[in-house]
């Protein structure tokens, strides 16, 4: 609010993020609670935008308070932990200990900043407790990762510290180790004993890479230069190759066992996804293909399979292909699927042309990036024959109904042919550098959805990158 009355409360009390205003209001409900129903409290969190501690207003004894705090992540760093630290005393000792509790983060994969490198810090916490309990009765640790495979250690481990914080927290990781890989424990040991390492190395490396002006909560931000440095940096090509040779050794060690399930399985959704996403970020001029369009008929133009876009090694149960060519200034593109399963295939009813929903029904996607405006150009089209537009730039983020495009999806006993074609004045008049993606997305009724893509760069996830789309020229 900027009327009169709180811009004088604003010079009285100046408050960078408006902390004062909001926890005036926050003890005054409080305030008249305590009055009405005894006993019962309120509780809010300690967070942008009112992060800093009040000092206007009387707090009453109903306010429980959750501190967001970047977690165990920081404990080797002295200087961000005693930060928190003194946080969480200062409101201990302003509300009371029972009052105080605190949220923790462990997701660096969160909005594409690290989505493939592992976050991996198993011993941290056991430090990270015993300095937090004298001022805290509750935490909550939210932990992010592409699957349960990523973190089964940590969260065996912190588990067991929530019953006993003073356990042997290495002689418990031995266990774990032991009893989850079997044979394969040694090098699975040696894994996690390089990817702890690989983490400090990590936050040594991305120190001076991201800017801070890019630092605060809804800013965009361009992590392709800290991706860049940890790749070529922390998880090189000699890492990768010495992590690859002790799983290697560690499957031969498991055999056909349990155990060799797991490390197959950690194989599949740990390491496979660093080999991929490293990939997109050091190989996609290898990666991202090259289209010339010309006028010549179908029967002429080149076929292109669309590949998986899982990080995995998911096999892809349809195979689609598409073609290209370019006629008096209209794109066309046409895209055939075989879809062995078609009575499965999800079209789901009432959803409009121009919704994003359209998304979540077996769809196809088009994706055009004009370097000129820095504009992406994003047509959803479904199975049942309708379709939304993004158009996403620095401006503007804003779906709408295709006006422009030609589209239909046909569709026989074997699969689908979708049919596109976009006049490319639509895209603007320097069409230097254009560059372009097709995706589809298999859903199936009580399935699970299959991705796949044109440009191998391309993965599920990173869609709107278009460093990674295929370049076009146009003959």
């Amino acid at each position: 609010c900027r009327c009169k009355r709180c811009d004088e409360f604003r010079r009285k009390h100046p408050c960078a993020d408006d902390s004062e205003i909001m926890w005036q209001v926050i003890a005054g409900v409080a305030w008249k609670m305590k009055a009405k129903y005894p006993g019962k409290f309120i509780a809010t969190l300690v967070y942008p935008p009112k992060e800093q501690m009040p000092k206007s207003v009387k707090l009453p004894d109903n306010i429980k308070v959750c501190i967001c705090l970047p977690g165990p992540k920081t404990v080797h760093d002295a200087k961000a932990m005693k930060k928190q630290l003194d946080t969480v005393k200062a409101w201990s000792k302003k509300i009371g200990r029972e009052n105080v509790g605190i949220w923790t983060y462990q997701c660096e994969i969160h909005g594409g900043k690290l989505p493939g490198v592992p976050e991996y810090y198993p011993e941290y916490m056991q430090s990270y407790l015993k300095q937090m309990l004298p001022y805290i009765t509750s935490m909550f640790h939210e932990y992010n990762a592409h699957n349960l495979t990523y973190r089964v250690l940590e969260t065996y481990l912190q588990t067991r510290l929530q019953w006993d914080p003073g356990v042997d927290v290495k002689q418990l990781k031995a266990e774990y180790l032991r009893l989850y890989y079997g044979p394969a424990a040694g090098q699975m040991a040696e894994i996690t004993a390089l990817m702890e390492k690989n983490w400090q190395r990590y936050k040594k490396v991305s120190a001076n890479i991201v800017d801070p002006s890019q630092q605060r909560l809804g800013v965009f931000r361009d992590y392709r230069p800290l991706k860049k440095a940890v790749w070529s940096k922390v998880y090189d090509k000699k890492e990768m190759a010495r992590i690859n040779a002790l799983l290697t050794s560690g499957e031969k060690a498991a055999g056909k066992t349990i155990y060799g399930e797991r490390l197959k399985r950690f194989r599949r959704h740990v390491y496979n996804y660093m080999v991929k996403e490293r990939a997109e970020v050091m190989d996609l001029d290898d990666l991202s293909p090259d289209i010339a369009l010309s006028s010549a008929p179908w029967a002429k133009q080149k076929s292109l399979k669309l590949v998986s876009a899982h990080r995995d090694d998911t096999v892809l149960k349809s195979e689609a292909a598409a073609q290209f060519r370019c006629e008096k200034g209209i794109l066309h593109i046409r895209v055939r699927v075989k879809e062995p399963a078609m009575p499965q295939v999800k079209v789901t009813s009432g959803i409009k042309n121009g919704s994003m929903e359209l998304s979540l029904d077996y769809c196809f996607e088009v994706f055009l990036f004009t370097p000129a405006n820095n504009t992406i150009h994003q047509y959803i089209i479904s199975a049942g024959n309708k379709a939304s537009k993004l158009t996403a730039s620095p401006y503007e983020r804003k779906w709408s109904v295709p006006v422009r495009a030609e589209y239909a999806v046909k569709k026989d006993k074997t699969g689908f042919l979708l049919e596109f074609s976009l006049p490319l004045a639509v895209l603007g008049k320097d069409l230097k550098g254009l560059k372009l993606n097709i995706t589809r997305e298999r859903h199936l009724k009580n399935a699970d959805p299959e991705y796949s893509t044109l440009s191998p760069a391309s993965l599920l996830g990173n869609w709107h990158n278009t460093d990674s789309y295929a370049r076009i020229t146009i003959k």
